[in-house]
């Protein structure tokens, strides 16, 4: 299963949400939607918001200050406070890659490399 690519028009990038950050989405609302499918229905409106935000403006979310954030160049945007999408940007290629979604209780400043890949 490869990524799911998505061109946005402001600035031209293409996102690429990759499996495991879809994964991610998908485990977050299914979970909220034993409670209420209402609050399930806006939290994947709100991934997609942010997906969109990134798109368009894909620097203005804060680096990750980790050496790992560092040397990969990862960003995140927060969701609702609780959720961090986890991102890098190639300005040549003018290319967005989402590679995670974790939920901010988490310490999203430990997350490995093969959690990205």
């Amino acid at each position: 299963m490869g990524s799911i690519e998505k061109r946005n028009g402001f600035m031209g990038f293409v996102v690429n949400v990759e499996p495991k950050a879809r994964i991610d989405m998908k485990d977050f609302v299914d979970y909220i939607k034993k409670e209420s499918i209402s609050s399930a229905e806006k939290l994947k409106n709100e991934f997609e918001k942010g997906i969109d935000g990134i798109g368009i403006l894909p620097f203005i979310y804060p680096t990750m200050k980790t050496p790992l954030g560092k040397k990969l160049g990862l960003r995140f945007c927060l969701v609702k406070k609780k959720f961090a999408i986890i991102y890098a940007v190639d300005e040549n290629k003018k290319l967005v890659q989402i590679f995670r979604v974790k939920h901010t209780s988490s310490d999203i400043k430990k997350i490995k490399k093969n959690e990205i890949n």
